[in-house]
């Protein structure tokens, strides 16, 4: 990111955490919500980053999404996954993104969506 700040970097998957309902999401209140990232964590981060050591560059400034509202968890965990399985092509994945797939279909749930 840091050799290409305008490179093709896909967007976001993020869930509002308060909001049960598409149309209770209204733009101007964007930054009033709590948002939790089901896809695209490492550049959300890398962003973060790269932002604190250039603010001034707008490339940096922050990142497309995709806002998703009232999921259920297993419905996150799904989405997830698909960005996962999409950014695959977009980058060469290592072996714990490869490892951890597996691992976490291991793994029962509740219906509660912990960070990892």
């Amino acid at each position: 990111m840091g050799r290409n700040p305008a490179g093709s970097y896909g967007a976001l998957f993020v869930v509002a955490k308060e909001i049960t309902n598409k149309d209770e999401w209204k733009l101007k209140d964007k930054d009033s919500y709590t948002y939790e990232v089901l896809g695209g964590t490492h550049l959300s981060l890398a962003t973060k980053r790269m932002h604190e050591k250039q603010p001034n560059n707008p490339h940096f400034a922050g990142r497309m999404c995709r806002i998703y509202v009232g999921l259920s968890a297993e419905q996150a965990v799904y989405l997830g996954g698909m960005h996962q399985q999409s950014s695959m092509f977009q980058h060469e994945i290592t072996y714990r993104e490869e490892v951890r797939p597996i691992l976490m279909s291991k793994l029962s749930y509740s219906n509660t969506l912990l960070q990892l």
